[in-house]
């Protein structure tokens, strides 16, 4: 079991299409069997409006400037970190 940083997981389907989503934080698990992603947020990129991304940021943003010690600025400067990394790579994937 692994957590899950905010990006796009290429999904092979059954029919042998490949779609692709984006995920915000969650948990993966890979066995044999196959993959189990459990995702806090997970929207086809498709379907990803970049306002809905830049919200994101912005709450991230806030949760930073509102944290009232240590431990929470970590946390929330790392979600804000991998959420604009995440913007980046979508920006390049859709190019």
């Amino acid at each position: 079991m692994s957590s899950v940083r905010p990006g796009v997981v290429d999904v092979q389907l059954a029919d042998g299409g490949l779609t692709q989503i984006f995920v915000r934080g969650g948990f993966a698990d890979v066995s044999p069997a196959g993959l189990t992603l459990l995702a806090e947020y997970a929207v086809p990129l498709k379907d990803l409006a970049s306002e809905d991304l830049d919200r994101e940021i912005r709450n991230a943003e806030e949760d930073l400037a509102d944290a009232d010690n240590d431990a929470k600025r970590e946390k929330a400067g790392l979600a804000l970190s991998q959420l604009k990394e995440a913007r980046d790579a979508i920006s390049l994937i859709r190019r």
